[in-house]
């Protein structure tokens, strides 16, 4: 073919946004697609959409014309990225981590479609897609292939020189400095190490916060040969470690923000691999991001849940899927690669799970995969699905950063939260500490999210659901109480010391041995009598009600209630919940246990005057 001038001239910027307003929006559609249906969902079970490009700063941006052309709701919640670069990929997986938190922390089901896409922006063409839910969405048919077990994104701190892209006359003009793969490398190290340490001193620490590098498998933004080697190096890895980021490197080569995601697929595609992976990617400013998963193993199926298809354009030749040799030699390109650091995340997200669907445009191919995450639940079959956590697994709630001890005095405008308690109950539930919008109820359990009062119901504790406002009725109306380990309230039990827990505990023991319930609740199943609460310690022997010796109140655990624990559908909750639920009624009917109506109706008053 003989070429002119004019065939040189780069197009301009219109052109550009022309192409991808088209045939960007139909690759990205087709990636949508594959991820909804491996993920077993439909256009309408889809709450959000997260969206990222550097290809096009055009209004309305192109995930609306995406959404509009997969049938989506029009109520769909919408979030656009853009002027992440690299990073894309991680950061728009991270804000959906966020998203499905916040639904879980609200009760709330999340199905939140997440797609990259990039033309014409360095070496190669591609589009991904995946789809994140939380605890409240993942139904039986799915199957998770990541869970997430924390993320985070950094900034480097004055680097924002190293690597721009900015507008022209005939598009974005790279600024990529030979610097850039030594910064990107020099933030893995400290970014591996803040993941780390939060997952150690969260609530339930991770044994993943004592795992070396060499125990992950990475997925590392292949952004260059320089990166890829130093990495390797940093971090004491293996070719094998980096295996699905040669093998991108080499057959597919840099395509922005879906790339990373596109690294995963090839990732679990590679066989068993190790039990956990790292991803990370870099992006403009210069911005690190990192995510640590766990595989989600489902040993009744085959691994991987399917393969890489490679379908063909018309007159273009079908390519099979390559296998970078482990040993092979990197040779570094006449490019200077992306790459950059971190800004902070937002804590630790658990039980978030993560499937994704890629489907890649390059010389004319077009490919799609699945990933899939794990957890106690199971999840999605996608191409996608992150489990919070938690969380962006990221109940479940929104993210929160990790609490530490908080002084009494950081709410001391709260009031503590009054027990409820009277001589031989029933039973008497237990909580650790009062959350803050409780104690500014005044009322148990008061946050919208907690389940303590539909799970109450549901188990048959109380013949219809009560009102936060009604907890003082509980003895009247169903011979049981309500107390705390410690008195005053906090964020999270995190915030407590634990002189404040031991002491707590020892007073706890004594309301115990004083008003002598037959049985307390922890929010699985009846616990040895040798862990019954408030035996008498001097060796006399106390009488209950009946005249019999006091062996102290029966332990009963149960789960959280709290909207922060999704590890466990409400249904699953309801079916630990319920055989306590019927051992009180009939306690209840055995002690012949009559509701007192007017103390509760008095109650009632006394709450409505002091209001």
């Amino acid at each position: 073919m003989k070429w002119t001038k004019a065939d040189a001239e780069p197009p301009a910027i219109d052109e550009l946004s022309l192409i991808f307003r088209t045939t960007g929006v139909d690759l990205t559609v087709s990636a949508c697609t594959k991820a909804l249906q491996e993920a077993c969902l439909v256009a309408s079970d889809v709450t959000h959409v997260v969206a990222v490009t550097c290809s096009d700063q055009s209004t309305p941006g192109y995930d609306l014309f995406v959404c509009q052309k997969l049938g989506l709701q029009p109520g769909v919640q919408r979030v656009m990225l853009q002027g992440v670069g690299c990073a894309g990929g991680l950061a728009a997986l991270r804000a959906a981590a966020d998203i499905a938190a916040a639904a879980s922390q609200r009760g709330r089901p999340a199905r939140i479609l997440v797609f990259a896409c990039e033309l014409c922006t360095l070496f190669s063409d591609a589009a991904a897609a995946l789809v994140v839910c939380n605890g409240f969405a993942v139904g039986e048919k799915q199957k998770p292939i990541f869970e997430i077990m924390e993320g985070a994104s950094m900034l480097v701190p004055e680097t924002s020189a190293q690597m721009s892209s900015n507008v022209m006359k005939n598009g974005m003009i790279a600024t990529i400095t030979k610097d850039v793969p030594k910064i990107a490398v020099s933030a893995i190290s400290p970014m591996f190490e803040q993941l780390r340490h939060t997952l150690g001193i969260s609530n339930n620490p991770s044994p993943l916060a004592r795992l070396q590098p060499a125990g992950f498998d990475w997925a590392i933004h292949p952004g260059g040969a320089a990166i890829l080697r130093g990495a390797k190096q940093a971090m004491h890895l293996t070719d094998d470690h980096i295996r699905a980021s040669l093998e991108i490197y080499r057959t597919r080569g840099n395509s922005s923000s879906p790339t990373v995601l596109v690294v995963l697929d090839s990732l679990r595609r590679m066989g068993r691999g190790r039990d956990n992976v790292v991803a990370t990617s870099f992006g403009p400013g210069l911005t690190i991001e990192m995510c640590i998963m766990k595989r989600c193993r489902h040993d009744d199926q085959a691994q991987p849940t399917c393969d890489l298809q490679h379908s063909t354009s018309p007159g273009v030749p079908e390519e099979a899927p390559q296998q970078v040799p482990i040993d092979a030699d990197l040779s570094e390109p006449d490019e200077t690669p992306s790459t950059p650091a971190f800004a902070s995340f937002r804590g630790r997200l658990t039980k978030y799970r993560y499937t994704e669907t890629v489907t890649r445009a390059q010389d004319g191919l077009a490919a799609a995969a699945a990933l899939t995450p794990s957890t106690k639940r199971t999840r999605t079959t996608v191409t996608a699905v992150v489990q919070s956590g938690s969380g962006p697994s990221l109940r479940p709630k929104k993210k929160r950063k990790t609490s530490k001890y908080a002084d009494p005095s950081k709410y001391a405008h709260l009031s503590p939260l009054l027990d409820i308690l009277e001589p031989n109950l029933i039973c008497v539930f237990v909580g650790t500490n009062p959350g803050v919008q409780t104690a500014a109820a005044g009322h148990a359990y008061a946050h919208p999210s907690n389940l303590f009062w539909k799970l109450l119901y549901s188990s048959g504790l109380t013949d219809r659901r009560l009102k936060p406002e009604e907890d003082r009725s509980l003895p009247a109306l169903y011979c049981m109480g309500n107390t705390n380990i410690v008195e005053r309230p906090s964020k999270d039990a995190a915030e407590l010391s634990k002189d404040e827990t031991a002491a707590g505990t020892e007073n706890l023991n004594a309301k115990f041995l004083k008003y002598k319930p037959e049985a307390t609740d922890f929010k699985y199943g009846w616990q040895d009598e040798k862990h019954n609460m408030g035996k008498s310690k001097d060796g006399e022997d106390e009488l209950d009600s009946d005249g019999d010796v006091w062996r102290g109140s029966k332990v009963f655990v149960t789960t959280s209630t709290s909207g922060l624990a999704a590890n466990l559908k409400p249904a699953e909750k309801e079916a630990i919940w319920k055989p306590f639920g019927e051992w009180v009624r009939k306690r209840r009917a055995k002690k012949g246990f009559v509701p007192r109506q007017a103390e509760a109706a008095q109650e009632a008053v006394e709450k409505a005057d002091d209001s």
